[in-house]
């Protein structure tokens, strides 16, 4: 299988500031004369994608009839490139989209815009940035009762605050959406699938009834299989997988194989990466420590090749265990400073900057004193990797 790696070359893109006026005034068009030939079709790459046909799709001129075609083309080529993992060449669409916003008519659009967006930033860890996408569009969506639009913003919110290691917050996005549901009538299907998946994945980190999360998923496929919902679908199939690796239940490799061949052909790398991982952990602890191996090596080649910070994280610290196993003590060290720094910067990042935005909105209890516990963890992992080499 070839992964979709295409790289945007952006080092014929030197934009000075009186490109970037330009840039602002005309939109799209500079493109064209800021991109050399070859960089163009790579941009233009994006529009052969399925993901970007899907996105245009719903987003058609009976939807948003007053829309200019290049605001949309930009936004589904946006979300082509930032499922596919390829951020350098999602960044530059952002920057584009985002430069001609403000010459759009429809504001309901401008908001769906902004929901992509904020999960672009989340994507790449620019939580603050994500924050404020999110919930700018969630105030829009609530100010003018478009409820649908409203349960998906909350949904995103929720997947923000999961990625932060607030669950508390992610649940209580997710019970509004069930009460937006019970008072306004019936959510999009593919709403109800993601809200319904969301909350699989948070039950299993919060240590829920294993029972809980797989009814949760169960019920999120009930919404995705019949309406082919790929994404969907995989990503519940993937939380089964994990719920099943966590019984040691022999179904966990064929849940995890399901969903893998759906990110392959959706094209959808982070999350193969991700599924990639799951397997390698898997084998790791049947014992079959070689596939586990191939596995990992994968997952590095990948996650090193996009930047996909926790992937290498993961791959790296699983290879320490393997290096310590094996008795390649200085190996190990190695791979877990990696490890190490790699975490170090996800919680400077994260406690940093967007707890102190969530602090601020929600009057919660956190403080330094929680980064200053996280920096304290970090070190007690290599103090014990200091002294697994010294056996």
């Amino acid at each position: 299988m070839e992964y979709p790696r295409k790289k945007l070359d952006l080092s014929t893109v030197k934009l000075s500031r009186q490109k970037e006026l330009f840039t602002e005034r005309w939109g799209l068009v500079v493109l064209i004369f800021l991109t050399s030939a070859q960089s163009f079709a790579q941009l233009d790459q994006w529009r052969e994608q399925p993901n970007y046909v899907e996105c245009l799709t719903k987003i058609n001129t009976n939807q948003y009839p007053d829309v200019s075609f290049q605001a949309k083309d930009l936004l589904c080529q946006m979300e082509s490139a930032t499922k596919a993992a390829d951020y350098e060449a999602s960044d530059l669409f952002l920057r584009q989209l985002d430069s001609m916003l403000s010459r759009e008519p429809d504001s309901m659009f401008i908001m769906r815009a902004s929901l992509e967006m904020g999960r672009l930033h989340r994507k790449q860890g620019r939580y603050e940035n994500a924050f404020i996408s999110y919930s700018s569009a969630l105030d829009y969506f609530k100010h003018h009762q478009s409820y649908n639009n409203w349960g998906l913003a909350l949904v995103r919110l929720a997947e923000y605050y999961r990625d932060l290691d607030r669950f508390d917050l992610a649940q209580s996005h997710l019970e509004l959406v069930i009460e937006l549901e019970k008072n306004h009538g019936p959510l999009h299907p593919q709403t109800l699938a993601i809200l319904w998946h969301r909350y699989a994945a948070i039950s299993v980190q919060m240590k829920l009834p294993i029972e809980e999360a797989v009814s949760y998923s169960e019920r999120s496929l009930s919404y995705s299989e019949p309406n082919n919902f790929k994404e969907d679908m995989a990503t519940s199939y993937l939380e089964l997988g994990y719920i099943y690796y966590n019984l040691k239940d022999d179904r966990a490799e064929a849940y995890y194989q399901e969903a893998l061949s759906i990110w392959r052909r959706l094209g959808l790398v982070h999350y193969e990466v991700n599924t990639l991982f799951n397997l390698a952990r898997l084998h790791h602890s049947t014992g079959n420590i070689a596939r586990c191996e191939e596995l990992l090596e994968e997952v590095l080649e990948l996650s090193n090749a996009l930047q996909l910070r926790t992937p290498q994280y993961d791959a790296l610290f699983l290879k320490s265990e393997i290096s310590i196993a094996n008795g390649r003590y200085k190996e190990a060290l190695e791979m877990r400073g990696q490890a190490n720094q790699i975490l170090v910067d996800r919680m400077l990042n994260q406690h940093d900057v967007a707890i102190a935005q969530i602090s601020k909105k929600y009057e919660s209890d956190l403080t330094k004193h929680q980064l200053e516990m996280a920096k304290s963890e970090v070190l007690a992992a290599e103090k014990d990797a200091n002294l697994q080499r010294k056996r």
